[in-house]
């Protein structure tokens, strides 16, 4: 990688999310994350309305296509027409998000910055309409995550028998979250230090929500100091508690080695740290009011 390339056209770039470039791309570069997902097109600063535009297209196409095969409906069984139906509008969301996404100018721009910092891209489907881009630098690696992914897919495929109208949407897209295996394993691949892995299982063992979790730790350490920014050194983690050393430690890696690539680039992401410290510090407010709504209906009983 060559760093004065990368800290120029990082100052130039304004197509993709410069918060995608630095979290998910220079950390595992620097050799903080073994390995960083991006979540497509979600994660891209046009998602919502390029998801928007998928599932509109989606849709129209949907009824020319029920249109089209209503008349076809006496000659199959009822099995044989759902399992047909289903194939079908899986084909035609998928046909919908490679046009939309594979030319679109941001997604292009996301795999052009990979290749320019030096990561290995491997892509996989969530879903027809969205797919999940591992990003990793060594190579020799690159085994271990296929073998990984595709136990992945065993977890999603045996965990559909189980799942029910009350099964929530975040376990319904990743059944793997509740796989001690899985979790252990990708949490080591992608850096997290272990105590925060072990903390992550113990929720999900226990039924309980880390974020939830993340945000009672925070609140209760905000009573005596408002935790440092440290612990919250990549987005889309809950530290296992918010003065966690190796979460820290892992912060203060990433800062300065950023910094010997470029001090703007160092400075952007120690506000990174910050916003994602903000995301913690947002719902413990909104926890302290919830507490204080209840204390006084309580108090009027």
């Amino acid at each position: 990688m060559d760093k004065k390339s990368v800290a120029k056209l990082y100052q130039e770039e304004d197509i993709i999310s410069k918060k995608l470039i630095i979290e998910n791309m220079l950390l595992s570069k620097i050799g903080i994350k073994g390995c960083s997902s991006i979540t497509i097109p979600s994660d891209l600063k046009q998602g919502k309305e390029m998801a928007e535009r998928i599932n509109q297209q989606y849709q129209e196409k949907v009824t020319e296509y029920e249109n089209k095969f209503s008349w076809r409906k006496l000659a199959l069984s009822p099995r044989k027409l759902v399992e047909k139906a289903i194939k079908h509008k899986q084909q035609i969301l998928k046909k919908i998000f490679n046009e939309n996404v594979y030319a679109n100018e941001e997604y292009l721009r996301l795999i052009s910055w990979g290749r320019i910092i030096g990561l290995i891209g491997i892509e996989y489907e969530i879903r027809p309409s969205i797919r999940e881009m591992l990003l990793f630098p060594d190579p020799e690696r690159k085994e271990e995550i296929e073998r990984l992914m595709q136990f992945r897919a065993i977890i999603k495929k045996d965990s559909k028998d189980s799942f029910t109208e009350k099964t929530p949407v975040q376990i319904l897209l990743y059944p793997e979250e509740l796989n001690p295996r899985y979790v252990e394993e990708i949490g080591k691949l992608t850096g997290y230090p272990e105590c925060c892995i072990n903390a992550f299982l113990n929720d999900r063992a226990k039924g309980d929500n880390p974020l939830m979790r993340g945000t009672i730790d925070y609140y209760s350490a905000a009573k005596t100091k408002k935790p440092e920014l440290w612990a919250y050194y990549t987005a889309d983690f809950v530290p296992c508690r918010p003065d966690c050393k190796a979460a820290q430690d892992n912060g203060h890696k990433a800062y300065q080695r950023l910094q010997e690539v470029d001090p703007g680039i160092a400075e952007d992401y120690q506000q990174m740290m910050a916003d994602n410290r903000a995301s913690f510090e947002s719902q413990a407010e909104k926890l302290q009011s919830d507490i204080v709504r209840m204390q006084k209906q309580n108090n009027k009983k």
